[in-house]
């Protein structure tokens, strides 16, 4: 009998936990949505836990760090609009162009790192949008090839980087080492009432011999697969 026991348990066990839900949707998610037709992309919030250079200034580590939350934004806009290739469903919302969002930003005298700490009810208003998609994105490592994102990182902070391989991203350990040193948080928060209306968490183990763009990508593509607005939902 305990063995006929056993062999029924791991399959329920099994559905179990492949029925589990890697995000958090609020309970009023379809109520509170139902009228959405556009949302925006905010800069993501960089929160570093590494090793800082030495001789670099505030202001030299602010433009790093705001260079790097414009690329989180870009790859995040970029990957939700992937995801409904290959035949994957649609989203019945349209999201603001990245550039507008920052351009209008720009208009009220909102930088980057403004953003970070301004309400999303604020923001979605100077935006004219029904949610705003805000992100936290914890790591160890700067990174410093940002062009594939139409960003260049001024030359004086590259050399501070202290490296002449542009692919290489300053912190403690070495340029092989795998851990699990991206930790990013998305959330979809509500214009009218501040609500968060779904967050997914991802770690990531990033290997740091691969260009930015795919490490920044590959975080934001699992974001992108399991984002809500898709039509039918």
């Amino acid at each position: 009998m305990k063995k006929i026991f056993y062999l029924v348990l791991i399959p329920v066990l099994f559905l179990m936990s492949s029925c589990a839900k890697p995000y958090y949707i609020a309970n009023s998610y379809k109520s509170k949505t139902a009228n959405h037709k556009t949302i925006a992309v905010l800069p993501s919030e960089m929160v570093f836990t590494g090793s800082k250079p030495m001789d670099m200034s505030k202001a030299q580590l602010a433009q790093l760090e705001e260079a790097e939350s414009k690329a989180f934004q870009t790859s995040l806009y970029n990957q939700l609009l992937k995801s409904t290739h290959a035949g994957k469903k649609q989203f019945r919302v349209d999201f603001q162009a990245v550039s507008k969002t920052n351009s209008l930003l720009t208009e009220e005298g909102i930088s980057i790192r403004d953003t970070w700490n301004k309400t999303p009810e604020e923001l979605a208003k100077i935006l004219n949008v029904d949610a705003v998609i805000r992100a936290n994105v914890e790591k160890k490592r700067y990174m410093s090839d940002l062009a594939s994102y139409g960003i260049n990182v001024a030359k004086d902070i590259l050399l501070l980087l202290g490296t002449k391989n542009p692919l290489a991203l300053l912190g403690a350990g070495t340029i092989d080492d795998k851990t699990n040193d991206i930790k990013s948080s998305v959330s979809v928060i509500n214009s009218e009432d501040g609500a968060v209306l779904w967050q997914m968490a991802d770690e990531a183990e990033a290997d740091w011999n691969r260009p930015s763009n795919e490490v920044i990508d590959n975080i934001n593509r699992r974001i992108a697969k399991h984002f809500p607005y898709r039509v039918g939902k």
